[in-house]
């Protein structure tokens, strides 16, 4: 059996640009989540929510605001609001819940069938910073204005002149992993670099470029700094090797608000890509530093973190939302781990996430609602 949750009560409100929205009320109900297991799960929604575990079945507001271009950025507030006290019963439902004391929309720009729109979202549900009681917004109107852009700070923003790439010979690799990478001599030998001892690497690795043009990004390929080992004979020959650290295409980092390490998978390759060349000169190496004198800290352990993510499926064969494990016919999978040296397992930071179907690809699937019918 395969199955597919679509919430066809999830619709995104949308309107043509202007500075103001009209008021927009939302009508609150009770829902009920069913899983395909049969487990349930009591929550709030109104007419319009979008309901996902990611966010632990909280509802949360949409709304598309149409721009004219994706290079337009703008800001977002909320007016006119007016909240209600929730009942005894919404209380019980949320108990467990973690509320901020406030709303905070996030805007994004999107782009929907060459439609270029600004999508707000936020949690209409709030622990009053005065009284702490848990309150619901129930009225409200949406106000956008645009970002000025420092036009003079963008002119005199300075790029190379060439790129690095442009003259001598160059061997292309890739990375699957964020880690310490070792290349030896007999290695670079095969290929085909003329001088190892000159080796240099250049590259930034790592994730995806920025999808605004407005961010900062790199312009050229910065040269890496590299250990070199040349053995007892201080000659970099045959048997010795040189090390360098590489990003792979996964990018990590460290959410503040949520306490955890967080990844992002590369959407377009399975590689991040370095750049050898033993024609730019003397290889740039690693340099010591000697140690702090007051040092009298031992560490004996760190936090460490895994993921399984895998993009092996792709509902829409198009866009950038893609899945791993299908649970149809199998229902259960095994994922093993491994991290040496174990000092203590922290298993209540062990997530796993069903991934909730966005409602720009529900709106591209509505057509082929029949297919999927057929599925079941």
């Amino acid at each position: 059996m395969r199955y597919l949750v679509i919430l066809l009560f999830s619709i995104i409100s949308v309107s043509s640009f202007s500075q103001t929205t009209t008021p927009i009320n939302l009508d609150w109900t009770e829902s009920l989540i069913v899983y395909p297991t049969g487990e349930k799960i009591n929550t709030l929604t109104f007419t319009g929510a979008s309901l996902n575990e990611e966010n632990s079945w909280i509802p949360e507001y949409s709304h598309l605001q149409l721009t004219s271009s994706t290079n337009e950025l703008f800001t977002v507030e909320l007016f006119d609001t007016q909240f209600k006290l929730l009942s005894s019963t919404e209380r019980q439902i949320l108990r467990n819940k973690t509320i901020s004391n406030t709303i905070k929309p996030s805007i994004n720009t999107v782009v929907i069938r060459k439609q270029n729109y600004q999508q707000v979202k936020f949690t209409p549900i709030r622990k009053n910073p005065l009284t702490g009681q848990l309150e619901k917004l129930i009225r409200f109107s949406l106000r956008f204005q645009k970002k000025s852009q420092n036009k003079s700070l963008k002119q005199s923003k300075s790029y190379v002149a060439s790129s690095v790439l442009q003259s001598g010979k160059w061997v292309k690799i890739a990375i699957d992993t964020t880690a310490v990478h070792k290349i030896t001599y007999s290695q670079l030998i095969d290929m085909g670099i003329s001088n190892p001892e000159n080796i240099r690497i250049y590259g930034s690795g790592g994730g995806m470029l920025p999808k605004m043009n407005s961010e900062d990004s790199l312009d050229d390929l910065p040269n890496n700094s590299i250990y070199m080992d040349k053995g007892s004979d201080g000659i970099f020959n045959s048997g010795d090797f040189i090390l360098f650290y590489a990003k792979g295409p996964r990018s990590w980092k460290f959410d503040e608000a949520s306490n955890e390490f967080v990844h992002e998978n590369h959407l377009y390759s399975d590689f991040s890509h370095y750049f050898l060349s033993s024609d730019m000169g003397s290889p740039t190496l690693i340099q010591s530093a000697a140690s702090l004198s007051s040092s009298n800290i031992n560490v004996t352990g760190f936090d460490d973190y895994a993921v399984f993510d895998q993009d092996d499926t792709n509902l829409l064969e198009s866009g950038r939302l893609w899945l791993a494990n299908t649970f149809d016919v199998t229902t259960n999978y095994s994922f093993n781990f491994s991290f040496p040296n174990l000092k203590r397992l922290i298993s209540e930071n062990t997530k796993f996430q069903r991934q909730p179907i966005p409602n720009e690809i529900l709106a591209a699937l509505l057509p082929m609602l029949p297919k999927v019918r057929d599925w079941q």
